[in-house]
């Protein structure tokens, strides 16, 4: 048998081992092949650098972990705890700002009128059924919500270094006005239906609308209380020790200051009983002073009653055939009445004597005001005409660019609670603002949120609150915070 061979050819593999003397030579051959590279394709190198630098960012900014966003907040200055809105509907959604992260969302009662805020890490919407919501910016969680519809509208009192204010709750609360720090704060069972009295140590407080409570002013504790026979249709004033209101049926009260006993009760005949009218009460000069008119019919019967303090018994009366009272304001001597077709009644308050009318037209009836020997008298449009108080010469004109309610003037400074969609200037819901009574400039204003209040002054500052409860105190002349309780 013949035997099979298999040729097989082995490939010879050389193995060349360097010599120890010889690997610096070729290290120094490869760095400068390498030097040689980089230099001549150092732009193709300085690309792959920043594409690797932004392919680091990128992994970075797609990481989800708390440290990526802490590192974004450091780099860009955004609060981590800032949030922004977005309104879809009646639905209120929140995202963190930095990242965009859904946060939470609110479904409200009806679609918001106006943008949401936000304010303290708290969100306020306000929808169009006057429903002013607050939310926790961060959590969603509902703080609380007010029917704006339901608040009362009376101002601070500032008296003796003490600011006295009352919540619509029936909390009240005396402020040192230096420092804005709590004297004392009590709570009445009711709501504050109407304006703040201080008399003689003791403020008044009406709750609910018919009953009246007097507490000492040194440390709120309660003097006495008196419930009315019927609703209270005017402020509350006080002369010589004796509180007097009037009610339903055109009644004036009179209520010892001192223990609330009645002193006497008193029915205006010459006023027909069982109308809807809008009542004004003042005390001056020995004259308590009641205006009333009729709100049912756009005109109609005007009546100033003058009484005695004493007694009630009438001294004048004097009907006017004209339009429904707007609004009045009285000096020592004389009172001033703006009815709604925009006419200017000047009277002599201790006989009834027309001094003097003004015919400013229909669109001046938002506010009256009263400043030494000059009345002011604003429009729905901002228009503001100035008048001489003594003889109701035309003084000045200007306008604003915000409708101008229930202004308190010093001086010639105006200070005024506004919403704040009504200036020009600002996206906000409300603010205080002061500006020029001869020109209407705005001199400053501060932002805050739907008032209770027109602005109270003393000691070269304002105050004012909120709808939050916040009580505010501002340099009259700057604008300047001085405190927030």
């Amino acid at each position: 048998m013949a035997e099979k061979r298999k040729n097989c050819s082995d490939e010879e593999v050389t193995i060349v081992d360097l010599e120890p003397a010889e690997h610096p030579h070729l290290l120094i051959t490869l760095q400068m092949r390498t030097s040689q590279f980089l230099l001549s394709h150092k732009k193709i190198v300085i690309r792959l650098l920043l594409l690797l630098i932004l392919f680091v960012i990128i992994i970075i900014l797609l990481d989800l972990s708390p440290s990526r966003v802490l590192w974004l907040s450091k780099i860009s200055g955004v609060p981590l705890d800032a949030v922004t809105l977005r309104i879809q509907g009646r639905v209120l959604y929140a995202q963190r700002k930095i990242d965009g992260t859904p946060l939470w969302h609110a479904t409200l009662d009806s679609v918001p009128a106006e943008p949401p805020q936000i304010a303290d890490n708290t969100v306020y919407a306000l929808s169009e059924n006057n429903i002013l919501y607050a939310f926790n910016a961060l959590h969603g969680t509902l703080l609380w919500h007010y029917h704006i519809g339901d608040f009362t509208t009376f101002r601070p009192i500032a008296v003796n270094h003490i600011l006295y204010a009352a919540s619509p709750s029936g909390v009240i609360k005396a402020l040192q006005i230096n420092n804005g720090h709590s004297l004392w704060e009590t709570s009445l069972p009711g709501k504050v239906t109407n304006n703040l009295l201080l008399k003689n140590n003791t403020l008044y407080i009406c709750i609910n609308g018919n009953i009246i409570y007097a507490l000492r002013a040194t440390d709120g504790s309660l003097l006495w209380k008196y419930a009315s026979p019927s609703m209270i249709t005017s402020s509350l004033i006080a002369m010589d020790g004796t509180v007097y209101y009037s009610i339903r049926n055109n009644t004036i009260i009179a209520l010892n200051g001192q223990d609330g006993t009645l002193s006497w009760q008193r029915q205006i005949d010459s006023i027909v009983s069982g109308t809807s009218r809008t009542n004004f009460i003042f005390g001056f000069n020995n004259i308590v002073l009641y205006i009333s008119s009729n709100i049912n019919t756009e005109y109609g019967d005007i009546h100033l009653i003058a009484v005695r303090p004493s007694n009630g018994l009438p001294l004048w009366q004097k009907r006017i055939n004209t339009f429904s009272i707007v609004s009045s304001v009285f000096s020592e001597q004389d009172v001033y009445i703006l009815t709604s077709d925009g006419t200017l009644l000047a009277y002599k308050s201790n006989s009834g004597e027309l001094l003097w009318l003004a015919h400013l037209g229909n669109a001046y009836t938002l506010s009256l005001a009263m400043q030494q020997e000059y009345i002011y008298i604003y429009a729905v449009d901002g228009a503001c005409n100035v008048l001489n108080a003594t003889n109701g010469k035309f003084l000045l004109h200007y306008r604003t660019n915000f409708r101008v309610s229930s202004p308190t003037i010093i001086g010639i400074r105006v200070y005024v609670m506004i919403p704040g969609s009504q200036i020009r200037q600002i996206q906000y819901y409300s603010g205080i603002v002061a500006f020029n009574a001869e020109t209407g400039e705005i001199l400053w204003c501060y932002l805050t949120f739907t008032p209770l209040s027109e602005p109270t002054f003393a000691n070269n500052s304002i105050y004012a609150d909120d709808i939050q409860g916040a009580i505010y105190a501002f340099n009259a002349n700057s604008g300047a915070l001085i405190w927030k309780r």
